[in-house]
């Protein structure tokens, strides 16, 4: 809502060259924030191996994702690599806890 007002104190150039980016990291923590307290439920519910698990797939997915998008986009491609490893990352633990719950 106020990505610009904030970017300007850094200057101008900067809103320019970071708001796109900023609205790329905001999806994917919004998608986070829907994911609720999943890493909670999951060492609650005794299925660390399986949140530890994913946390590794998504981890090394950003890392060949982040490989394959800066050198085409640039830090845009650092956003999107980013922003969608969390919401795989937040997707994934929600099919655990629900799986692990359902039982």
């Amino acid at each position: 809502v106020f990505g610009k007002f904030l970017l300007a104190f850094w200057g101008e150039q900067f809103v320019v060259n970071s708001y796109i980016i900023l609205l790329i990291l905001t999806f994917g923590e919004l998608v986070n924030c829907f994911g609720g307290c999943s890493g909670v439920i999951i060492s609650i519910c005794n299925l660390e191996r399986k949140g530890l698990f994913i946390a590794y797939i998504c981890c090394a997915l950003n890392l060949i994702l982040q490989f394959v998008l800066i050198p085409k986009f640039g830090v845009i491609g650092a956003a999107i690599s980013t922003s969608l490893c969390v919401i795989i990352y937040n997707i994934l633990k929600l099919v655990v806890v629900y799986s692990g719950l359902k039982k």
